[in-house]
């Protein structure tokens, strides 16, 4: 049984996917709230974070992208996290997020399940993770 941030998500990509996206106009966002992910992760000060919580907002009549705005939960509190996610042509999400000084890339997030890259202010990698939605 899929969860409601999976049916939301899955419906905004049924969309996508019927269609080219057009390159000018503006319609009105969506906002798909409260999508829960589990996480764990390797880099140094996120290796307790269990838990991401976000919301994702986008016009996707006009665009194959969505502004994430939420936060990344650990057993010690937490930290604000923003970034975006789009829907490839292999049918997979890419989803960059910004958190607790690291930008964390989940390049081919298949079947609501992904794996991601930790990287440092300086380009460094630091670590490496999973997320799964709920």
């Amino acid at each position: 049984m899929r969860s409601i941030g999976q049916c939301c998500i899955a419906g905004a990509i049924a969309l996508l996917a019927s269609g080219p996206a057009c390159a000018w106009g503006v319609g009105p966002a969506t906002t798909y709230s409260k999508l829960q992910w589990t996480a764990a992760f390797t880099a140094p000060g996120v290796a307790g974070c269990s838990q991401l919580i976000f919301d994702a907002t986008g016009d996707l009549a006009h665009s194959d992208t969505l502004v994430l705005a939420g936060a990344l939960n650990c057993g010690n509190g937490g930290y604000g996290m923003t970034g975006s996610l789009y829907a490839a042509v292999d049918g997979s999400l890419s989803i960059t997020m910004v958190a607790a000084g690291y930008t964390i890339a989940c390049p081919r997030v298949f079947g609501w399940v992904g794996t991601c890259a930790i990287f440092d202010s300086a380009g460094y990698q630091r670590g490496t993770g999973t997320i799964a939605l709920l």
